[in-house]
């Protein structure tokens, strides 16, 4: 999968949702459930609520992209992780669809009901059962998410983290938003989804590119890909950095050596070592 410099998947299917905000650099990519069934719906569902997510994915492993990865979608709420907060501002969202937590029947089936209607009613086989890691809800039934589903969310991720060397985290919305939200849940594998971005960080074949600054007077670092952006400090004369990923004329640089993104530069004023 790749992402075109437009921050959308190629050959991905798209449909635009109103629902987005500025400009942003991903620190995050934030996984939710949608609580609800099918992708069309889930799709129609949060356009209409006024939220969005950058992804969604269905329980076949399709994928849709509602917004490009460098804007703001409206999926996280109120939340904070290591620092950051209004984690909208700072992350990649994605809805899978999956119905979440399910109360057990006297049948030995799982559903819940809501407002809009109960759920429809899985077999045991459908379902594990397990207690929230944030201690509510428990001994509930967790609709279990399909392989192919899985598959489709570890190669959005592995295309995520290959292309925007901001990204530092995967985690769920109960990881960011613990009193108030429980997806995805105890059915997600969150474990190797993390691994994943930890091991692009420890991986030396992903190496990125040292540049040195060639503007004599020295450079300024801005904290995003423009000079309306703020400087944020600035580089001397021959100084090398690593890039990490351009953004039209802006070079994304880490001059700390983390791995992480700390400010942009204007790709005029370095040069490849």
């Amino acid at each position: 999968m790749q992402i075109d410099s437009n921050h959308l998947f190629v050959d991905g299917d798209l449909r635009s949702s109103p629902n987005f905000g500025g400009v942003i650099t991903p620190r995050f990519i934030v996984v939710h459930y949608t609580a609800g069934g099918g992708l069309d719906g889930s799709v129609s569902a949060l356009e209409n609520a006024g939220l969005s997510a950058h992804l969604l994915i269905g329980r076949d492993g399709k994928v849709v992209q509602t917004v490009p990865f460098n804007r703001r979608a409206f999926h996280a709420g109120k939340s904070q992780w290591k620092g950051y907060t209004s984690l909208n501002n700072h992350s990649i969202g994605i809805e899978v669809c999956n119905y979440g937590w399910l109360f057990q029947r006297d049948d030995g089936k799982f559903q819940r009901p809501g407002r809009f209607g109960a759920t429809p009613a899985l077999d045991a086989s459908k379902v594990i059962v397990a207690d929230h890691k944030n201690g509510w809800p428990r001994r509930c039934g967790w609709e279990i998410y399909p392989d192919r589903q899985l598959k489709a969310l570890t190669k959005v991720c592995e295309a995520l983290l290959a292309h925007y060397g901001s990204l530092i985290e995967i985690v769920g919305h109960d990881d960011i938003s613990p009193d108030r939200k429980q997806d995805p849940g105890p059915a997600m594998p969150m474990e190797s989804l993390q691994l994943l971005a930890e091991r692009r960080h420890e991986d030396p074949d992903t190496a990125v590119t040292r540049y040195e600054v060639t503007a004599r007077s020295g450079l300024n670092v801005r904290g995003g890909p423009g000079t309306n952006h703020g400087v944020v400090g600035v580089l001397a004369f021959h100084q090398q950095v690593h890039g990490l990923q351009r953004e039209g004329d802006w070079l994304a640089v880490d001059f700390e050596g983390d791995g992480f993104i700390d400010g942009f530069v204007h790709s005029a004023f370095v040069r490849v070592v």
